[in-house]
C-alpha cells in the first residue's frame, strides 16, 4: 500500500574515508534519541529519530528539510514527511 508520508528504504553503508583522510573536526556528531511519532492517519511508530549531537528533536522538525529518517523499533529504516507528524513524545 503506498502512503505519501512514510517510504521504507534500505540503508546502504557508506565507504569509510582512508586513516588520517576524515576531518572529524568538520562534523558534528549524530544521536540516536528514542521517541514515539503520531502521523496525521493516527498511525503511531516508535523507534530512534537521529540528530546532532547538539540538537533537540524539536530543532530537527523546525529545521528547513522536508524529511527525516526514522529507524522503528523492526530495525526498518522510514523518511518521515514532517507536514504529515501531529506528535513527537521523546523518551528520556
Amino acid at each position: 500500500m503506498w502512503r505519501k508520508h512514510v517510504d521504507s528504504i534500505t540503508a546502504i553503508p557508506r565507504p569509510r574515508p582512508a586513516p588520517g583522510t576524515e576531518h572529524r573536526s568538520l562534523r558534528v556528531p549524530k544521536v540516536r534519541e528514542y521517541a514515539e511519532i503520531k502521523l496525521e492517519d493516527g498511525e503511531v511508530l516508535t523507534g530512534y529519530v537521529f540528530i546532532d549531537a547538539t540538537m533537540r528533536i524539536q530543532d530537527l522538525l523546525n529545521g528547513g528539510e522536508h524529511f527525516f529518517p526514522f529507524v522503528d523499533d523492526r530495525e526498518e529504516v522510514h523518511l518521515i514527511n514532517k507536514a504529515a507528524v501531529t506528535r513527537v513524545r521523546p523518551f528520556d
